[in-house]
């Protein structure tokens, strides 16, 4: 039940509400007792402490291609909400609506309703929500719905509508929503009147036929949190005034005719979560600025005239899941940072300039078509990371070894012989007395695989980190190299010349063993 006080001044009682509602036929005879059951106790109807009717709401109906013209709306004067969407309703909008001066919220959506918007609209003064989306209503916006003052709510999309939008929309200061999407007739110019519409968080003007340029007020909108101008003929530059809209969450200016750069001021949008600007005419580089837009999860800038590098800055954007650039002028090397950011859900590079190196685990993480078109490119496989190998080649031939390393500490410079030990040699040049054998099995987990990080002409090279931190490389000969005297005489050779050679330029010899 809708409580309420009474209206006195009701031109009707509720004996003939009731009548209205039965000559409706909209309600079949179980459901009102035949007439003989008070309205109040039907299903979608809500009534005020006095039995009057004051809401009408159904999301299911009983009946099929019933006009909305067949209820009297005349003779319920005290409705203040009447939803009726998606139950098959044709004709036109009865121009009794109008009179309906308490009427707050008005839902025809999702009908068949034909005809145009009458302009009589405009009197429902007491109107906060306005939907009319999802019919088949023709013919123009009446500049009278601009004195609908309280008005929060106006969806008109997915209709037949032409003609411009009225600057008269300009003056529902309250307007939070203004979805206009999907009437493919409306043309003109978006009015900048729009851009006084300081309590807007949601505007859709997206697949119509506007045309000229986006009005810089709308960098005033600073409430706005989707903006959709997507499928519109709209053209020029994109006004950097939009980097004002602070709380933008969605931002898409697809398929259009825009031109020119992507202002460094939409680095300012850090609320922006999916940013759609493909299919125009843009050029230039990519601001680094979107770098700063923390909480990206979409990025659409395929089908433009980008040129340059794909900013480094893009590492930063960890929330990714789909990256689009296909079809610009990207030129450069994919950056590494991108590696890093294989949880994305897509990622499309395709037809650009690039050119060197792509790693083969961002290949697979993909596909291969995400990255066609570039001549440039070349698959290789990972490597250990950059830092690794700077860490170990200051001392990549430091240490060179077969089998077993040293036992005990010896002086540097200094060679010495153990006494053989189950048919065991071991021989150790300068040795400075500060590595243990059993720190380097032990930092290596006696020469793991794991700890393997390349292979040379012979032996292979290890990575040990000792307990006194120090990184050192440790080259082992294979069995079969060992057992080679070839390979034996190379060995020798190598820790003759490191140990004899003393330059800044030459990496440190800390010593070897031979192992029989």
């Amino acid at each position: 039940m809708w409580a309420t006080s009474a209206f006195p001044n009701s031109s009707c009682t509720p004996t003939s509400e009731a009548r209205a509602l039965l000559r409706s036929g909209w309600w079949p005879d179980h459901v009102t007792g035949n007439g003989s059951l008070s309205p109040c106790t039907w299903r979608g109807i809500w009534c005020d402490a006095h039995g009057s009717v004051r809401i009408v709401q159904w999301s299911t109906h009983y009946w099929r291609d019933f006009e909305l013209g067949s209820m009297d709306f005349s003779l319920l004067p005290n409705l203040a909400s009447l939803v009726l969407p998606f139950l098959d309703l044709t004709g036109r909008i009865p121009l009794q609506i109008c009179a309906l001066s308490r009427l707050a919220r008005l839902d025809l959506s999702g009908n068949s309703l034909s005809g145009e918007l009458p302009p009589c609209l405009g009197n429902l003064t007491m109107l906060e929500e306005l939907d009319l989306q999802h019919n088949q209503l023709r013919g123009p916006i009446p500049p009278e719905l601009g004195t609908l003052k309280r008005l929060v709510r106006l969806f008109l999309g997915y209709n037949n509508l032409n003609g411009t939008i009225p600057s008269s929309i300009g003056n529902l200061s309250n307007l939070t929503y203004l979805y206009l999407s999907d009437n493919q007739f409306l043309s003109g110019s978006v009015p900048s009147e729009i851009g006084n519409l300081k309590s807007l968080a949601h505007l859709d003007l997206s697949s119509n036929n506007f045309s000229g340029e986006i009005p810089v007020e709308f960098g005033h909108l600073t409430a706005l949190i989707d903006l959709y101008l997507d499928n519109d003929s709209l053209s020029g530059t994109i006004p950097p005034s939009i980097g004002n809209l602070k709380r933008l969450a969605e931002l898409d200016l697809s398929l259009n005719n825009f031109s020119g750069e992507i202002p460094i001021e939409f680095g300012h949008l850090t609320a922006l979560i999916d940013f759609y600007l493909d299919n125009n005419s843009l050029s230039g580089t990519i601001p680094p600025s979107i770098g700063n837009l923390k909480c990206l999860a979409e990025l659409d800038l395929s089908l433009n005239n980008f040129s340059g590098e794909i900013p480094v800055e893009f590492g930063r954007l960890t929330a990714w899941y789909d990256l689009d650039l296909h079809n610009n002028c990207l030129s450069g090397t994919i950056p590494g940072s991108l590696i890093e950011h294989l949880h994305l859900r897509s990622i499309n590079l395709s037809h650009n300039l690039f050119t060197g190196p792509i790693s083969d685990r961002l290949v697979t993480a993909h596909s291969r078509d995400a990255f066609l078109g570039n001549k440039g490119l070349y698959i290789v496989k990972d490597r250990p990371p950059l830092r690794l190998v700077l860490a170990i080649f200051p001392v990549f031939f430091a240490v060179l070894g077969s089998c077993f390393f040293l036992r005990r500490r010896m002086k540097r410079d200094e060679t010495k012989e153990m006494p053989e030990k189950d048919g065991d040699f071991m021989s150790i040049w300068n040795y400075d007395g500060k590595i243990a054998y059993e720190d380097i099995v032990k930092a290596t987990e006696d020469f793991d695989i794991k700890y393997c990080v390349g292979t040379g002409g012979y032996g292979s090279i290890y990575r040990a980190e000792l307990p006194n931190g120090k990184i050192v490389a440790l080259k082992k000969l294979h069995r079969f190299e060992a057992e080679d005297p070839s390979f034996d005489k190379s060995f020798r050779n190598e820790v003759k010349h490191l140990t004899s050679v003393r330059h800044r330029s030459i990496i440190r010899l800390y010593g070897f063993c031979l192992h029989q």
